[in-house]
C-alpha cells in the first residue's frame, strides 16, 4: 500500500485460530488492526451504517439506547447466504474506509508493519491494500469444537455459523502464506513465528 508501511492481511474461517495468530504477532511487537473493532466502530449510535442496517434487518436491531443489538443482527444476518451478503454489502465499504485510516495513522506514527485481522479479507476487497496475505485454516472438526467452546453455542448453532463461510480451499488458493492450525498452541506459535520472519524479510526488502 505504501513504501512507508508494509501491510499484511490475516484471515481465515471462524474457529481456525486467526485471532490467536494475531495475538501472537501482537506480542512480538507487530501492530494489529482489528476489522471486527472497525465494524463495531462504524455501527456506533448515530452512525450512517447503523441506519442502513436497521432498514435492511429491522428497526428492532437498534435498542432503546441507540446501540446495536449484535446478537439479534447476527441471528438474522447469518441465517442464510443471501442475508449475509446483504450485511457485507452494507458494512464493507465503511469498514474499509476505517481500516485505511488506521493504516495511515500507523504509518504516520512510524510503524513499519501493520497486520489487518479481517475475517472477510478477500470477500470485502481489503486484500487490495495488502502487500502480503496470510490465511489460518484448520480441520472442520477442530473448528467446530473451538466455536462451541469460545462462543458458548450448541452444536447446531455452531454448524450453522460454519455453513455460511468459505471452505479452507478458498483461503488456501488466495493467500500468500497458509498456516494449518491442526495441532497444539505451541505448534501454532512456531508456525506464526515462521510467517513473521517471512513478513519481516519482505518488509525490509520493500524498503530498499
Amino acid at each position: 500500500m505504501s513504501n512507508d508501511i508494509y501491510v499484511v492481511g490475516l484471515t481465515g474461517p471462524t474457529g481456525a485460530g486467526k485471532s490467536t495468530a494475531a495475538s501472537i504477532l501482537s506480542r512480538h511487537g507487530i501492530k494489529i488492526i482489528d476489522a471486527d473493532k472497525a465494524a463495531r466502530d462504524i455501527t456506533a449510535p448515530g452512525c450512517y451504517a447503523l441506519a442502513e442496517l436497521s432498514r435492511a434487518f429491522g428497526s428492532d436491531i437498534i435498542r432503546a439506547d441507540g446501540t446495536l443489538d449484535r446478537s439479534l443482527l447476527a441471528s438474522r444476518a447469518f441465517s442464510d447466504e443471501k442475508r449475509q451478503r446483504l450485511l457485507n454489502d452494507i458494512t464493507h465499504p465503511f469498514i474499509t474506509m476505517s481500516i485505511r485510516r488506521a493504516v495511515k495513522a500507523l504509518s504516520d506514527a512510524g510503524e513499519k508493519i501493520a497486520v489487518i485481522d479481517a475475517p472477510l479479507l478477500f470477500e470485502s476487497g481489503v486484500d487490495i491494500i495488502c502487500d502480503k496475505t496470510i490465511a489460518v485454516i484448520s480441520e472442520p472438526g477442530l473448528r467446530l469444537g473451538r466455536i462451541i467452546s469460545r462462543d458458548r453455542l450448541d452444536e447446531s448453532a455452531a454448524r450453522q455459523r460454519m455453513s455460511v463461510q468459505r471452505e479452507s480451499d478458498y483461503y488456501s488458493a488466495l493467500a500468500d502464506i497458509v498456516i494449518e492450525n491442526n495441532g497444539s498452541l505451541s505448534e501454532l506459535e512456531e508456525l506464526v513465528g515462521q510467517a513473521e520472519q517471512e513478513i519481516r524479510r519482505a518488509a525490509d526488502e520493500a524498503r530498499r
